[in-house]
């Protein structure tokens, strides 16, 4: 790495961080898929709610939407939301190995 103005290296990313920019990546694309499947769909949040609650899970809309558009939710959960909006598959060949080095780019 080239040194920085007062001729001292930069300092790297601990690796934590580097696990935190990945995840943060990955969970973007969790998030933009589950939301793509909604507008496909034509669910709201709330809809997704009420279609979450007949399958015996009990979720607000506000905290739906908490969650997912912060792309913290677990497999199951995104199983579970996209199985009773009715989808039956769904493409992930756009996210490609080096998903995280271009989420990052696109900042």
């Amino acid at each position: 790495m080239p040194a920085n103005a007062s001729g001292e290296e930069p300092e790297k990313p601990a690796a934590s961080e580097k696990a935190g920019r990945s995840r943060s990546a990955w969970n973007g694309h969790a998030k933009r898929l589950l939301q793509a499947e909604m507008a496909k769909h034509g669910v709201s949040y709330k809809q997704l709610a009420r279609l979450l609650q007949e399958g015996g899970r009990a979720d607000s809309d506000a905290s739906l939407m908490t969650r997912i558009n912060r792309g913290t939710f677990s497999m199951a959960f995104f199983l579970q939301a996209v199985r009773v909006m009715g989808t039956k598959s769904f493409d992930i060949s756009h996210i490609s190995a080096d998903a995280e080095g271009r989420a990052r780019g696109r900042k």
